[in-house]
């Protein structure tokens, strides 16, 4: 938990500039306390485009179907 008002404050602000589609919502974690304004945008739309990557699959698919599956360590390791 971001326990220091002036961080939370931050974060807030933050994620209100944040171009959030309606019906979603953003979570920043304790570890992105210390990111910049720039880093957490970025993160945003690279999840932003993995979340409708993962949408458009599911609706052309026929279950079962594999719509995610996580990098390898050194594909997470660039992002």
């Amino acid at each position: 938990k971001i326990a220091n008002p002036a961080d939370r404050r931050k974060l807030k602000e933050l994620a209100r500039d944040l171009e959030v589609p309606d019906g979603m919502g953003v979570i920043i974690r304790t570890a992105g306390a210390n990111r910049t304004k720039q880093e957490i945008k970025r993160d945003f739309e690279y999840l932003l485009r993995e979340w409708d990557a993962v949408r458009e699959l599911t609706l052309k698919s026929t279950a079962p179907t594999l719509v995610y599956e996580e990098g390898s360590l050194i594909k997470r390791a660039i992002r």
